[in-house]
């Protein structure tokens, strides 16, 4: 792993070299794209969305709004981090359409070396298990219905891990109580950037820090997320007094839930 990179680092020399990239693109940070404050907005995150978001113009405030693009260019630049000369060496001897599968792949076998692995959690990926339910649903009153996730293994990094809600509170209790993922100093310099989380908020005792993802599938023939549709929340939150939490809800009612106003007032319950 390349060691002379820091969070202010800029990300061109780390994208594949193949690509057409535009200077505004170029010039970004890394704790840019992890704060979402990259200026990138949208939300598909397939190679050809990538490709093209990074080649254009990036004219849109560099102020925080949530991109899934912002993490799904780690897919192109973590292979890099870990061993620019293989992949170069990659770059070069491989089509664009095989060099871009194997991205995907290099990205998926590190974060379950670095990541998934260090948490005690066996291999994983971004697709549908074979013989595993992974059910988005409606909800009662409702005809119950269901739908799978799709495969997300070329457009992963953004969303589409295929993780247990167990698997997730692994991930976070060993994220924050040990040093297998990151050192104390990284997990301080994660805290105190906002790198990663989505939400910083107060509750008893101090502040707690949340991730949180959703997907739907529209089944009602209505624009938009409405009754009668299938879908997933997902959230991880870091609380005071070692406290951690996953949470997985998979139906969805009238819109999503306001998960983090249930977090805290749940919490904050608790203390009385």
């Amino acid at each position: 792993m390349q060691k002379d990179v820091t969070i202010d680092s800029k990300i061109g020399r780390w994208l594949p070299a193949s690509w057409a990239i535009h200077d505004s693109a170029r010039n970004l940070t890394f704790k840019q794209l992890m704060r979402h404050t990259s200026g990138i907005r949208g939300a598909a995150t397939e190679w050809e969305s990538l490709m093209n978001t990074v080649a254009a113009p990036i004219t849109a405030p560099k102020t925080g709004e949530y991109s899934n693009i912002n993490y799904a260019l780690f897919r192109a630049m973590i292979p890099k981090l870990h061993d620019s000369v293989k992949f170069r060496s990659q770059e070069l001897k491989l089509a664009p359409a095989e060099f871009r599968k194997w991205m995907s792949q290099e990205y998926i076998r590190l974060v379950n070396l670095q990541v998934l692995s260090k948490a005690g959690i066996p291999a994983r990926g971004c697709a549908p298990v074979t013989g595993k339910m992974t059910m988005m649903m409606t909800e009662a009153p409702d005809r119950l219905i269901g739908s799978d996730y799709s495969d997300w293994t070329e457009k992963c990094g953004g969303g589409g891990w295929v993780l247990t809600t167990l698997e997730m509170s692994r991930v976070i209790v060993y994220l924050t109580h040990s040093n297998n993922i990151l050192s104390e100093a990284e997990r301080k310099l994660m805290d105190d950037n906002r790198l990663g989380w989505i939400a910083r908020f107060a509750v008893t005792g101090g502040l707690a820090y949340g991730h949180d993802g959703a997907l739907y599938v529209g089944r009602n023939e209505e624009e938009g997320l409405n009754r009668g549709d299938v879908g997933s929340q997902n959230l991880i939150v870091k609380l005071p007094n070692k406290v951690e939490l996953a949470l997985t809800i998979h139906s969805i009612g009238d819109g999503w839930r306001p998960l983090y106003d249930i977090v805290t007032l749940a919490y904050n319950n608790s203390w009385k």
